[in-house]
């Protein structure tokens, strides 16, 4: 009667864990971007084409999730000095054609030499973007007034080849925090963005994000995702699975935390995941795409708890495509409310 009521308790448990995991989750994989509603537990395919192929270079969402931020070349131009991005309300067409007959909330061009690419993000009160450095065209962490395309900061350390920067993040008070070399920087808009305090020594850490509260760091190290206080106390491996060495892209990456911090999503490999797969990785996998071997979505709780993905554990929620099939993740993840 005790086994049963502890069984019971479990199963109510999970339930209203699984409640309480709400919002979308905007993936891109192999030029397709798409999203997961976690509330209708559905995945909806296609919104657009992203990658050099395509006339969307990268993307993100509004923190009201209702628009879309998109970076793209300047079209019918030999012009590799300038990038165009577009605010676009998301409940209206997002084809090439009509961002270009107008109606665009923000449309605006960023120069700089030589520039090859924009992966901009966004701050939540949509005054300013965030633009990752490029070695192509020695292109510094760049804060710029999304209204104007004035550039308000640049980040740079001369010591770090910009290979080894991270990606910006905002959290909800319009901070920002970005990754150079093994140093990480919070540059906040109390000081008008020119000031970039160290809080961090990250090491060899990589894809590092900040939950939106702005207490906590989660990011990739040694093939599995680790999490600690913003302060650097409470270091926590909190995913282990099974790794080979020789393979560079099993394991888990790509974390980003929930819009209320609760919940952390990833790419994972785990062999409770999907073990139907042929051969090679880990857990008798072997998925190719192009660029590569990738993972699938996945989302544990924030807790601080150590996650196996290779045993069962009601708490590791795998969401699926409608085929039953998990959803790939080559890019880190979008979470929204």
């Amino acid at each position: 009667m005790r086994k049963m009521i502890l069984c019971l308790f479990f199963i109510i448990f999970l339930v209203s864990c699984d409640k309480s995991i709400t919002g979308k989750i905007y993936i891109e994989f192999a030029g397709e971007m798409g999203y997961y509603d976690l509330d209708k537990k559905m995945f909806i395919k296609e919104i657009i084409d992203i990658g050099a192929s395509h006339k969307y270079n990268n993307y993100d969402i509004s923190w009201d999730n209702k628009k879309i931020l998109l970076m793209m070349d300047v079209d019918d131009t030999f012009n590799f000095d300038e990038w165009r991005y577009v605010l676009r309300d998301m409940k209206k067409s997002l084809t090439y054609n009509d961002l270009n007959k107008g109606g665009n909330i923000i449309d605006n061009k960023y120069t700089w030499e030589s520039i090859s690419f924009m992966n901009a993000y966004i701050s939540p009160n949509e005054k300013y973007i965030a633009v990752s450095a490029q070695n192509f065209s020695d292109l510094p962490i760049t804060i710029i007034d999304i209204s104007t395309g004035e550039t308000i900061s640049q980040w740079i350390d001369e010591d770090v080849e910009f290979i080894n920067y991270g990606k910006p993040v905002w959290t909800t008070d319009n901070t920002l925090y970005f990754r150079i070399g093994a140093n990480f920087y919070k540059c906040s808009p109390e000081t008008g963005y020119k000031e970039a305090e160290k809080i961090l020594d990250v090491g060899d850490a990589t894809n590092i994000t900040v939950n939106p509260q702005g207490t906590k760091i989660a990011f990739e190290k040694d093939k599995h995702i680790w999490m600690v206080d913003i302060d650097g106390k409470n270091l926590r491996q909190i995913t282990i699975s099974r790794t080979t060495e020789e393979l560079s892209s099993d394991g888990e990456s790509l974390p980003v935390f929930s819009p209320d911090g609760k919940y952390i999503a990833f790419s994972s490999n785990g062999a409770m995941g999907y073990p139907w797969q042929s051969q090679s990785y880990p857990d008798g996998s072997y998925v190719v795409a192009v660029g590569g071997r990738y993972g699938y979505l996945t989302i544990i709780p924030a807790d601080g708890n150590l996650y196996d993905l290779d045993k069962k554990n009601g708490r590791i929620l795998y969401p699926e495509k409608s085929e039953k099939i998990g959803i790939p993740v080559s890019s880190t993840p979008v979470w929204r409310k």
